[in-house]
């Protein structure tokens, strides 16, 4: 076997006839020496994902070891948890150190993330007393096909039973420290009540239909002025009680008030509230302004002969278990027959306002 030196390729050069095809032969054999060759037995490929792995639910005040792997593309795997930055989507429920030891803090769920060398891997981990789960879902119109927001979720028999949640404004929603056999009761205003017995053993999905009832349902409405119109206002226009009569209009909700004397001005009679749900929350728009703008209150309620009660503003309100309780950010008045504040009148951010099975 011929071995090269530098010697021996300038001599073999200089015996060539053709000077380019001495340049083009050194190129060829300085450009052999310097390229990268397959990979070589021992070589290990660079890693191409991050696997994270561990308990899919650690108790409240419990701690759990989770792992970051690299996977290369060729199998091979090496462990990258103690150099790997971990991170918790919600460090209230659970944190984790800088080598993958999470600690459980209260109920909940959060996405545990580790990082390495440009690759990120991710997984789910749910904190629920030891041997309950968590069962999740999402609550749909049947005639909208979309979520319904604000439905209440409420466990009615079984080991988690009195457990109440509210869906988001997409429809979805969450019960932890569920168990065994169940029942649920889903209800919403405007829709037929669902019930259903569910098997619980592991972290399940249960999503849920609802068909709109197509009747009203009765509720009481209470108007409580807040606590600086006292003085400002006559008792009897501090604390308002009506009947309230609701119905689900597609995404809206209708409310018809009785127990009082309301304007009547055509074929419109000032007796009328139209809310929207927004996430957990029903808003209702009780208008803010005076026909002068164009913009008439919601609420008009003869109070004498020549006197009238105006509420105006924007109400918020929960589902606190069958009533929906918040506040009014607005102004009730009293005035005369040209509805122009003259008599009394109290703003404020926080006026009570509950609708009551």
């Amino acid at each position: 076997m011929t071995v090269w030196r530098r010697s021996s390729i300038v001599t073999a050069l200089a015996k060539r006839q053709n000077p380019a095809a001495s340049v083009t032969v050194l190129l060829a054999m300085l450009a052999g020496g310097c390229g990268k060759g397959p990979i070589q037995p021992g070589e290990v490929s660079s890693p191409t994902r991050l696997a994270v792995s561990g308990p899919s639910s650690v108790p409240p005040g419990q701690s759990a070891q989770y792992t970051a792997i690299a996977v290369s593309s060729d199998g091979t795997s090496r462990d990258g948890t103690a150099s790997a930055s971990w991170n918790s989507s919600d460090p209230e429920v659970l944190t984790v150190s800088h080598r993958g030891m999470a600690t459980a803090h209260r109920i909940g769920d959060v996405a545990l993330s580790a990082s390495l060398d440009g690759l990120q891997g991710t997984m789910a981990v749910v904190v629920v007393p030891a041997g309950t789960y968590r069962l999740s879902g999402q609550v749909r119109d049947v005639e909208r096909n979309a979520g319904v927001s604000g439905a209440r979720i409420e466990v009615v028999a079984g080991s988690a039973a009195g457990l109440v949640t509210t869906t988001d404004v997409e429809g979805r929603y969450r019960l932890f420290g569920v168990s065994g056999a169940i029942r649920i009761r889903v209800s919403s205003v405007g829709f037929r009540t669902h019930e259903e017995d569910v098997h619980v053993g592991d972290h399940r999905s249960l999503n849920v239909q609802l068909r709109t009832s197509g009747d009203s349902e009765r509720y009481t409405l209470t108007i409580e002025a807040a606590a600086e119109c006292r003085g400002k206002l006559p008792d009897a226009a501090r604390t308002r009680v009506y009947t309230a009569e609701l119905r689900q209009e597609k995404s809206q909700i209708e409310v018809t008030l009785g127990g009082g004397q309301f304007l009547a001005s055509g074929s419109t009679v000032y007796d009328q509230l139209v809310g929207r749900f927004l996430g957990a929350e029903l808003v209702f728009e009780l208008s803010g302004g005076w026909w002068d703008y164009g913009d008439p209150p919601a609420i008009v309620e003869r109070q004498s002969a020549s006197t009238f009660l105006v509420i105006t503003g924007r109400v918020v309100v929960r589902d606190q278990g069958g009533e929906f309780t918040g506040t009014l950010d607005g102004t009730i008045a009293i005035t005369d027959g040209d509805l122009v504040p003259s008599t009394a009148s109290c703003r404020s951010a926080g006026h009570l306002f509950v609708l009551r099975r």
